[in-house]
């Protein structure tokens, strides 16, 4: 299975992992065990491509079915492997421990959305091309959120794929009485979050791999502005989200909050002294930069909320 995982995902076809199996040569050990032996290595990466459908382009080879050849009931090993549940599902693992602990360097690609923001969005991406990061913009309104289904198929198709999901867009405005600002507060906070989390962990899940990290409000769980009650429950409802989903959601597919406090300058000028280091340092942004990296990298994290206010909480008494 280890065998078949590295030829598949090296597309290596001069092995049995070819609808024309050949090549492939055991030998038994003092312990009585077998293990295969490397046999033309140097057909890796798509120089062998007989047994496929003529003409082969990269694209195929880059998309090929890593059940390939299955169902043929010449190729007599992977027919008879690929009939058991089991052993596809180990074979997939091991797909996934060769590339996380082998191939993945956590260069993300990323997806960056905006609704109103479009010059600082384009400027993002320019400035990520600048270092060599590749990335692509999506605009989308999260207010609408009876085409977040649609929206989140739109996000796939843009890679291909989705590992990281940050559930980071966010408004901070006042009720006022107003069903449409209360409604607003609730979409773009909460709603459009919890459909986004199940739309694309349903794609994630049939991955078998992927992260999902809610951004919340660490003040408002313990102190309730008045005026801004749709906010503060929207932000509150972030938490039970990410216990929940945690729950609903395969082991293989993570959900973590990261709670926060001021990150940018306090409009509250009792406590803007508290943070003027932080600001000249940036070290509110370095925190969620760690903390994410942590999160991403401890594959036993699941359903926890981190909690990055600089004792914010201690020293604001909201009214």
């Amino acid at each position: 299975l280890w065998m078949m995982a590295f030829q598949n995902l090296f597309v290596c076809l001069d092995s049995p992992i070819n609808s024309i199996p050949k090549n492939f040569y055991l030998f038994k050990d003092n312990n009585g065990r077998f293990s295969p032996i490397l046999w033309n290595m140097n057909q890796s990466f798509g120089i062998f491509t007989n047994g496929l459908p003529s003409p082969v382009n990269n694209q195929d080879l880059q998309q090929l079915d890593i059940f390939h050849s299955s169902s043929n009931n010449q190729n007599i090993m992977t027919s008879k492997i690929f009939s058991s549940d089991r052993y596809r599902k180990m074979y997939v693992a091991h797909m996934r421990t060769i590339v996380n602990e082998h191939l993945a360097n956590n260069n993300y690609q990323p997806l960056i959305h905006y609704n109103q923001s479009g010059k600082e969005a384009r400027n993002l991406k320019k400035s990520l091309f600048d270092r060599g990061i590749v990335s692509k913009i999506i605009k989308y309104d999260l207010n609408n959120i009876n085409n977040i289904k649609k929206f989140s198929r739109e996000c796939i198709k843009k890679f291909g794929t989705i590992d990281l999901l940050i559930n980071n867009a966010s408004i901070f405005i006042e009720d006022k009485n107003s069903d449409d600002r209360i409604l607003k507060n609730l979409n773009i906070n909460l709603i459009s979050t919890i459909l986004l989390s199940k739309h694309i962990g349903d794609h994630m899940i049939k991955r078998c791999s992927g992260n999902i990290i809610n951004i919340g409000d660490a003040i408002c769980l313990t102190h309730h502005w008045t005026k801004f009650s749709s906010y503060t429950i929207s932000k509150m409802g972030l938490d039970s989200l990410t216990k929940s989903f945690s729950k609903n959601l395969k082991n293989s597919v993570r959900i973590n909050s990261i709670n926060l406090g001021a990150i940018l300058k306090p409009s509250n000028k009792k406590i803007r002294s508290l943070y003027k280091k932080n600001y000249k340092t940036e070290t509110g942004i370095t925190s969620i930069l760690n903390t994410i990296d942590y999160i991403i990298k401890n594959k036993k994290i699941n359903g926890q909320i981190f909690n990055i206010d600089n004792g914010e909480k201690l020293m604001v008494n909201a009214n």
